[in-house]
């Protein structure tokens, strides 16, 4: 059973893009799969042969403005997606029992209240994206939040090293995210009509940067602006555009706009994936020096875009990007509008850079590879817990 928040069948704003991917393929290799949202649209039912479940435990019913697509803003809340999977741990456990699971795979991260799942009696995994200490006893709620689990996929090599230190017990495991190679073909969409969409310059280059995702929040969103408002007063044939999911997105940002930057909400996967395919670099700092990232999702759609990632020097990133090869990683913060200004300045450099990037996720990202090693892993927990 793959369990988390607002899983929906089909692609939308919110979606769980690497799992809409990774369910048909998974459903050819297991006797069952029953994928359990928690929230999430209404509609559910057996589709293509996968059992999809909606829980609603209290007070997400009463939360709903309208029943048939939920409260995308509201669920995806931190705190209430947390009061959500207190109350909806009865309700995991009789689907277990009902449905006879012998493995719930967790592909959201809760916190502290995940200890809840050890009255689930079943083999249980998690997926552990980053690492990103900012609060005081972080690695003590860390190491509580993981400890009802048999193994934990991390997103890099750097963040399984580091839960070890930490005494987490359980296995970790480093499957990163990865994407379907369809991603890869030869894109046949029209430039000029997608920039139109986006109101951008038909000729000149684009820089993105995308939020919230993990490690980049309200810290890293003012930086890149400051950085954006340096490039633009300095050079003239650029534009930056600052696009959020729909959930995170404020009115408010829009009064950061100026000539030649642009912010904006996407209401789709889609969208995003169509404003990558008109961009020329993309802009992802992580400002938590202390912080180990997993190659976010984003950052491996762009560069199947053939879009560079420009980010800064944190544990896990050489893991996907390697400097001055197939992205840009900045060793000092104060020099980002120097760095972008000068590979402006250089198209061929960008164009290497973006052939490696896109190489880079077909050798190391592809979908096949992660399904094998998912497949592989839980085998090997339920092989444990069966002897």
């Amino acid at each position: 059973m793959l369990l988390g928040s607002r899983i929906e069948p089909r692609p939308t704003s919110s979606a769980h893009n690497f799992w809409l991917n990774m369910i048909p393929a998974i459903a050819k290799d297991v006797d069952q799969l029953v994928i359990a949202s928690i929230g999430g649209g209404a509609s559910r039912g057996v589709i293509d042969g996968v059992k999809f479940v909606n829980m609603t435990p209290f007070p997400l019913q009463l939360a709903y403005s309208n029943r048939t697509t939920g409260n995308v803003r509201l669920e995806s809340n931190y705190v209430f997606k947390t009061m959500l999977l207190g109350n909806a741990f009865p309700m995991i456990a009789k689907l277990v029992r009902r449905h006879q699971i012998d493995l719930v795979h967790v592909i959201d991260n809760y916190g502290p209240i995940q200890v809840g799942f050890s009255l689930v009696k079943a083999a249980k995994t998690i997926f552990q994206l980053n690492y990103n200490p900012r609060y005081p006893l972080y690695d003590e709620l860390i190491k509580l939040s993981l400890k009802p689990f048999d193994a934990v996929i991390t997103g890099s090599f750097a963040l399984a090293r580091r839960l070890r230190e930490l005494g987490v017990s359980a296995r970790c495991e480093p499957i990163p995210w990865a994407i379907s190679p369809n991603l890869l073909a030869n894109p046949t969409a029209n430039t000029l009509e997608l920039r139109k969409r986006f109101r951008l310059d038909p000729k000149l280059p684009v820089v993105m940067w995308t939020g919230f995702i993990p490690l980049v929040g309200t810290r890293e969103f003012l930086f890149s602006m400051r950085v954006a408002k340096r490039v633009t007063a300095e050079f003239r044939n650029v534009q930056f555009i600052f696009a959020f999911k729909s959930e995170h997105f404020d009115s408010e940002y829009k009064s950061f706009e100026e000539q030649r930057i642009r912010v904006i909400s996407l209401n789709s996967r889609t969208d995003f994936l169509k404003l990558a395919h008109v961009s020329t670099l993309l802009l992802c700092p992580c400002l938590n020096d202390r912080a180990i990232v997993g190659p976010p999702l984003t950052w491996l759609e762009s560069m199947a875009h053939g879009v560079p990632v420009i980010s800064t020097q944190v544990e896990g990133i050489d893991e996907v990007i390697l400097n001055d090869v197939n992205g840009i990683v900045l060793r000092e913060t104060e020099n980002a509008h120097a760095t972008i200004l000068k590979l402006l300045h250089d198209p061929r450099k960008i164009e290497r850079l973006s052939f490696a990037a896109r190489e880079t996720v077909r050798k190391k990202f592809e979908l096949p590879s992660a399904l094998k090693a998912y497949l592989r892993i839980w085998s090997f927990i339920l092989d444990g817990a069966a002897s």
